[in-house]
């Protein structure tokens, strides 16, 4: 049973830190989109 709680831990790990990074890519994204806006 241990190893099984582990395994759904390890990916909730790893589904949080693939959240986050994509949330970082949308704000970059986002503040580049405006960037991109005030130069044309």
């Amino acid at each position: 049973m241990q190893p099984f709680i582990q395994k759904i831990f390890i990916n909730f790990l790893f589904v949080q830190s693939l959240f986050k990074q994509l949330g970082l890519n949308k704000g970059i994204l986002i503040k580049w989109q405006k960037d991109l806006v005030k130069k044309i």
